[in-house]
């Protein structure tokens, strides 16, 4: 008895610094049992990964850690192999992991890849051309325990980036209908004609083409085919919501939204980034914006964007100018303020433009009220049959 109480004290000591239990089962392999009072909080692993601490959700405590990892291994849905030749455990990700996420993998010079493959006892290749990404990522290592935790590490590391990556898709109300198409068509040409110029920054590039405008709900980043499939599932879940909040034409109530008035989204009208088109407050607007924050909701509990991401969508507009798509190269010539000379100079950096004028003659314009047909999540790159962004999935106003 005094034996064993003087080796818990030692162990206990030992966990104090190194947070593990090591326990050597019948077979020889090691394993860590965590007792619950070493416990950051409850049901967390706190792990380390190119330099970054990860909260790693467990199962129960008590549960099987592999001892250079301290992690859960439940790799039984995985399809790892056994190389006849080398001897190696192999798993190959394919198009698991997107090669958007191959940067935060790798790291800067190596460093996160390197310090992955030590940690797990694991050598990890990534794709170098386009055609080796049809393969993907290719782990290998001496056991099967090293090649799930490395899986596991990767699923990590691309959950903490997904922030970073550029989004995919979004979800929109379109402005596409006849109704609004011919008066936008007019305002743009009458716009292109009247104020596009050097003097103003005001190039052709920067106007969104008609049959594009919209309202987003919320912007996504949708890499796989579970994100894609998650989403329609998820815009779905918002239909019976619609419904109740937005009854037929049956009813005295119908679904249509006035259009009103050209803004900037900053206080300066002689430097501008994005000027858009306004939506008048009204009894529709204010379902509409109760349907944006169920839909945004939605969106976040799937796990497909944050609350963060959703902070400013209730401020409903169409964006008809943004600098974001000027295709000209800034001229020092024609730009007469030395500060935005020098921002145009810089990579990527956006040149303003002067909607000075704009304002004075249409800051009041009157586009009408007009009926919404859907809500749709939608591709960013790719348009459609009608003109608009390509359609992932949608559902109809009644």
């Amino acid at each position: 008895l005094t034996v064993s109480v003087l080796y818990w004290k030692v162990t206990v000591c030992e966990m104090s610094t190194k947070k593990e239990f090591v326990r050597r089962g019948p077979s020889g392999r090691q394993s860590i049992l965590r007792p619950p009072d070493i416990c950051d909080e409850k049901g967390v692993k706190i792990a380390m990964t190119g330099g970054r601490c990860y909260r790693i959700p467990v199962r129960e405590m008590g549960s099987r850690y592999d001892a250079d990892e301290g992690m859960t291994h439940e790799g039984g849905d995985l399809d790892i192999k056994l190389d006849d030749i080398t001897g190696q455990y192999v798993l190959t990700l394919g198009d698991a992991v997107r090669p958007e996420y191959y940067k935060f993998i790798i790291g800067s010079k190596g460093a996160t890849l390197q310090q992955l493959e030590k940690d797990t006892g694991t050598s990890i290749t990534t794709p170098r051309t386009v055609k080796e990404q049809e393969i993907g990522i290719v782990i290998r290592g001496l056991n099967e325990q090293a090649v799930v935790s490395a899986k596991t590490r990767i699923d990590f590391i691309i959950e903490s980036s997904k922030h970073k990556v550029p989004y995919t898709h979004f979800v929109s109300i379109p402005l596409d209908m006849s109704s609004l198409l011919d008066q936008t068509n007019q305002l743009v040409s009458d716009l292109k004609e009247n104020y596009v110029s050097d003097t103003s920054r005001i190039h052709p590039s920067i106007f969104q083409r008609p049959e594009k405008l919209h309202l987003t709900i919320v912007m996504l980043r949708l890499y796989s085919d579970d994100d894609l499939k998650k989403a329609a599932a998820t815009l779905k879940k918002c239909s019976q919501f619609l419904e109740e909040k937005f009854p037929g034409t049956s009813s005295s109530f119908d679904c249509r939204i006035h259009i009103k008035g050209m803004q900037i989204m900053n206080d300066d009208p002689s430097m501008v980034n994005v000027m858009y088109l306004g939506i008048d407050r009204d009894e529709f607007t204010e379902r509409l914006l109760q349907l944006v924050d169920y839909c945004s909701q939605q969106f976040v509990l799937a796990g497909l964007c944050t609350s963060k991401e959703t902070e400013n969508n209730r401020r409903l507009h169409a964006t008809l100018l943004n600098t974001k798509w000027r295709k000209d190269q800034p001229d020092p010539d024609i730009v007469e303020d030395e500060e935005n000379e020098l921002l145009a100079r810089k990579r990527d950096a956006r040149l303003s433009f002067d909607a000075t004028g704009i304002l004075n003659k249409y800051e009041d314009i009157d586009l009408g009220r007009h009926k919404l047909m859907r809500l749709e999540v939608s591709t960013m790159q790719e348009k459609g049959e009608t003109g608009y962004f390509d359609s992932v999935c949608s559902i109809n106003f009644p």
